[in-house]
Order: structure tokens, then sequence, then C-alpha cells
């Protein structure tokens, strides 16, 4: 039988080692901030949406936008609709993700459909708690 204060300490151990693993997997550089991460074949990004009632907006290469350094635009065709533009990023696969946030107001955001080439858009809709068109600060994620 294994003594109580060795399986205590193995236990620590093995955490310890367990999350400096798996810091060490997912910590960026300021080398690696053009490197893509968390994604099966290597491409990652994502923007969000600040503005929402701005009928265009180029959406800034900043903390919270990253597409390859490449640029990420949205256009706002009518109330709680967005049309989101990634240049250079082929969408053919992957999977994107929106959440809505901000105000006091329920809201919900989904995905309506991307284009799959080269320069690609996504649709992104918008609802209040009655299903209503509502404009939304939103986060968009593609990951592949």
């Amino acid at each position: 039988m294994i003594n109580k204060n060795f399986r205590s300490a193995f236990n620590k151990r093995f955490f310890v080692l367990f999350v400096l693993i798996a810091l060490n997997s997912t910590t960026i550089s300021a080398d690696d901030s053009n490197k893509p991460i968390l994604s099966k074949n290597g491409i990652v990004a994502y923007t969000w949406n600040a503005n929402p009632s701005a009928s265009t907006s180029t959406l800034s290469t900043s903390l919270y936008t990253f597409n390859n350094g490449h640029s990420v635009t949205r256009d706002r065709p009518s109330t709680g609709v967005y049309k989101v533009k990634f240049k250079k990023l082929a969408c053919n696969r992957g999977q994107f993700i929106v959440n809505a946030y901000g105000g006091t107001n329920y809201k919900s955001c989904r995905i309506g459909a991307w284009n799959g080439k080269k320069d690609c858009e996504v649709s992104v809709y918008c609802f209040n708690l009655k299903g209503e068109p509502l404009d939304s600060q939103f986060n968009l994620l593609f990951i592949d």
C-alpha cells in the first residue's frame, strides 16, 4: 500500500507538471504573434464587432481582431444583419462561432452562412428576446 503522504506529494507534483505542460503549449510570445493557435489545420481568425450600429466598419487589427495580418471588414445592410469579410481567409472548411454580448437586454446572434471563397464572407444575425432583429456587439471566431 502506498503511503498517504507519498500519494499526496505525488498528486501535487503531477498536477504542477500538468499545469506547466498546458501553459507551455498555449503560451504565445511576441515572436509567435502571427502563428495560428488552437486549430487542427493551423487556421484561426477572430474579430470583435464593437460598433454594432455603424453601416460599415474596418475592424481593427488589434488584440480584438486577428486574420494573419489581413483586413477584416463588416457591413450592416439592416438592423441586426451583418456581413463580415475576412480578406485572404479560405473558409471552405472549418467552423465559425459567434456570441453576442453587451448592454442590459437579452440578445443572441447566430451564423447564417459563409461563402467558402478565398476572401471569406460570413453572415451574422442578431435578435432580441422576441426574435426581432437587434444591433449587437459580438465576437466571431473561425477555427480550422
